[in-house]
């Protein structure tokens, strides 16, 4: 796993969720896969919608998402993509929407590049 960066995939946070069966491994990265699609969708399209102050609903939910991407990730070891997920609930904790939508790009970013990790990473099994 020498090519693999480290700062961006924790292999062992992942091998401690998993015990090293691979195929549990390929589980949570297909769940994560599936669930990161749903999420990004769901904050793509609350991000720039306003909603009045007392709709806590619509302010919990761009939390929800952003906390769900960060969660999934931070268990499967991506740690950037977690990271960006971070940054992004922050600013929706702070109700600062603009700029969480600002940072959808650089998540997106570090999503990609972390399937291209994990696609590295199979080839190690």
């Amino acid at each position: 796993m020498a090519d693999i960066d480290p700062a961006r995939f924790d292999h062992d946070q992942l091998d401690q969720i998993s015990e090293a069966d691979h195929e549990f491994e390929q589980e949570l990265f297909d769940t994560f896969v599936e669930s990161y699609t749903e999420d990004l969708e769901f904050l793509r399209d609350l991000l720039p919608t306003p909603f009045p102050d007392q709709d806590t609903s619509g302010h919990a939910d761009r939390k929800l998402h952003a906390h769900s991407i960060k969660g999934a990730a931070s268990n499967l070891g991506a740690k950037e993509v977690s990271a960006k997920a971070h940054d992004i609930e922050l600013q929706c904790i702070a109700h600062q929407y603009a700029a969480a939508l600002v940072l959808l790009p650089k998540l997106e970013a570090e999503y990609e590049e972390f399937c291209k990790i994990w696609k590295r990473y199979q080839t190690t099994w």
